[in-house]
């Protein structure tokens, strides 16, 4: 009797276990669905994602699949297909990442990449430059007190340098961020949950 109570607990711990990585959710990562700037706390409460598809950086085939995430402390509006127009709220963070995996976008981690100066490249230099590379082409941060209109009417900070992790799949991301901003500032944080299509 103890033997299969025994056994029938093993496999339980080992299917929890199991849906906790199918789920994207990595189990040594406390999520917490915020962002710290400098020591400034933000909450996030919601998430989207834009999949553009197939990208070139090199050549002329496609080379990368194109995504870009958002996460935020407000809501999303879109219009009658759902295509992203604004966000309504304090803060945001987007990230266009880049994955060589042409059919998803793959868990990993992605790496800022400067791609300013790619017009005096040859293919040869953008093929070594970003072949097999997971990478983060573009981002910035939006922290306002003033307009609700976080798209139309604030600011941004890019982003200059760092990393984001990618763990899940679409549409049940954990994204985890360790940035340099062009500021100099840094933000740290992560957001777990269901991203919506935009």
């Amino acid at each position: 009797m103890k033997t299969k109570l025994l056994q029938g607990l093993l496999i339980g711990l080992v299917l929890f276990v199991a849906s906790c990585q199918k789920d994207g959710v990595a189990p040594d990562i406390k999520v917490i669905n915020k962002i710290e700037i400098n020591g400034e706390k933000l909450p996030l409460n919601a998430a989207g994602f834009v999949d553009y598809s197939l990208k070139s950086f090199y050549g002329t085939a496609p080379t990368h699949k194109n995504v870009d995430l958002y996460t935020i402390n407000g809501s999303f509006t879109t219009n009658k297909t759902g295509n992203l127009l604004d966000i309504n709220g304090k803060t945001a963070v987007y990230v266009e990442l880049n994955s060589p995996n042409l059919d998803y976008l793959e868990p990993g981690t992605y790496t800022y990449i400067n791609s300013s100066e790619d017009n005096g490249l040859s293919n040869a230099d953008l093929n070594v430059k970003y072949a097999g590379k997971y990478f983060i082409s573009n981002g910035y941060v939006i922290n306002s007190t003033e307009s609700p209109s976080l798209l139309t009417y604030s600011e941004n900070i890019g982003v200059s340098s760092g990393t984001v992790k990618v763990s899940g799949t679409k549409p049940n991301f954990l994204i985890s961020y360790d940035l340099v901003l062009q500021n100099g500032q840094t933000l740290k944080g992560n957001y777990a949950g269901i991203f919506q299509n935009l």
